[in-house]
């Protein structure tokens, strides 16, 4: 049976992040600072934002309503 080592083991497109030049290297402040990622995240905070705000006002209007309701036939305002 033929036994395969394998020494290095690296991932496509690995070798530029360990060349000894980076293009980080030529960023400055500014445009580091400028750097952000993550926009799905943010768009999907909002969206969960959005939803359990509507559901906790979705909750209030229907507490809302059957305290209404009660307060509506224990007074003997039903017509």
């Amino acid at each position: 049976m033929v036994n395969i080592t394998i020494s290095e083991l690296r991932p496509a497109g690995a070798d530029l992040l360990f060349d000894s030049e980076s293009f980080l290297d030529y960023l400055n402040d500014n445009e580091l600072y400028s750097v952000s990622g993550g926009a799905v995240q943010t768009i999907t905070t909002t969206i969960k934002t959005v939803v359990t705000t509507t559901f906790a006002c979705g909750v209030l209007v229907g507490i809302a309503a059957v305290a209404v309701i009660a307060w509506t036939l224990k007074s003997g305002l039903t017509t």
